[in-house]
């Protein structure tokens, strides 16, 4: 939203207003980005996953696209267009939605759903279709062992993401010493200094600005970097940027640009990614039990308490239960009583411990 200099007449609004003899007013559809200003009730653009459908010359409205659709403007609601359907969702040739990957593959054949093109970041193929996950902090690989991109804040050495030493240090070398300093600092071995000469200045660390050849810390809140002037001009993570003043982001988001435009989703949510994998800004919940997800709501990374990944899915742990039920006394009735979801080798562990103790019981 933008507003005339020194009045209170907007110029612009944001997506779901419009503007109305200078002021924003809410279209009443809520998907709705933009509708008409002589008339809130005819949508004109929607938001993604939503596609207009008009009913007559004073009524349109934004109506859901086929599930796991991104747009679906050309083939209408209920439907999806051609390579608009979320990463792990495919749609097959001749149909109008969007089937699901599997072996959790965020990119499939379109004439074989087993078939997977793309595994996305984190993730190498195993060569039989299935995706399974790159080692710690590595980002791209092509197999478990063998790295080719880190995570920030990781180097790469010899296929192998080592995590950095931090703040001053920027990356690493073979010897996994320092060998690069942030702006601001100098190398001395393999130790970052202050680059300063005579007492004197020429730049300033990350977190510092220059005046006269000396360096002051910005000590602005929930600011990270600012110019000579002391205005912000970098928020630390979870802030934003708006006319140099830092911002919380909202509470699903960790990192974000503005209001509404979210970089990383916080847990327990997911960015909603368009095909070619660039982010919209939206931030969408993941279903329970994932507790970090990617690509759509059930493509699970990590799980809550009390259960594991499998794939993309989350699975209950291991799930024991023993129920102790005491006897009305019959001798061919069995004091103790076990069962388990799984014949597994702990519940046959249980029941025999069960039958012994019977046993005993019965002498006794």
């Amino acid at each position: 939203m933008t507003c005339l200099s020194g009045t209170q007449t907007c110029k612009s609004c944001y997506d779901g207003y419009t503007l109305v003899a200078g002021n924003c007013v809410a279209c009443y559809d809520p998907s709705a980005i933009f509708c008409l200003p002589t008339n809130l009730n005819y949508s004109v653009r929607c938001y993604p996953k939503y596609s207009v459908e008009i009913y007559n010359a004073s009524w349109s409205s934004c109506q859901p696209c086929a599930d796991n659709c991104l747009q679906c403007d050309t083939n209408g609601p209920g439907n999806c267009d051609s390579s608009q359907c979320i990463l792990g969702f495919v749609q097959l040739i001749g149909t109008f939605n969007c089937t699901a990957c599997i072996n959790s593959c965020p990119i499939c054949d379109s004439t074989n759903l087993s078939t997977c093109l793309d595994c996305g970041p984190n993730r190498y193929s195993d060569g039989q279709g299935s995706c399974l996950a790159c080692s710690s902090r590595c980002q791209t690989c092509t197999s478990a062992t063998n790295c080719s991109l880190c995570q920030l804040g990781s180097t790469l050495i010899n296929s192998t993401c080592y995590s950095n030493l931090g703040y001053p240090c920027a990356t690493i070398g073979s010897n996994l010493k320092c060998n690069k300093c942030f702006q601001g600092y100098a190398l001395s071995g393999s130790t970052c200094v202050l680059a300063a000469s005579k007492g004197t200045f020429s730049q300033c660390p990350f977190g510092y600005y220059l005046i006269k050849s000396s360096c002051f810390n910005c000590s602005l809140t929930n600011c990270q970097a600012c110019d000579s002037n002391r205005v912000c001009t970098l928020c630390i993570k979870g802030y934003y940027l708006n006319s140099g003043v830092c911002l919380s982001c909202p509470s699903n988001c960790n990192d974000c640009s503005s209001s509404t435009y979210c970089n990383q989703a916080a847990d327990g949510y997911y960015l909603l990614n368009r095909l070619d994998k660039s982010n919209t800004g939206n931030v969408l919940s993941c279903s329970s039990p994932c507790l970090t997800c990617a690509y759509n709501f059930d493509y699970c990374l990590t799980c809550i308490y009390g259960y594991s990944i499998s794939g993309s899915a989350c699975i209950s742990s291991y799930f024991l239960l023993v129920q102790v039920i005491l006897s009305a006394g019959s001798s061919n009735t069995s004091i103790f009583s076990s069962y388990d979801s799984n014949d597994s080798q702990l519940s046959k562990s249980v029941k025999s411990v069960n039958r012994l103790l019977n046993a005993f019981c019965q002498i006794v």
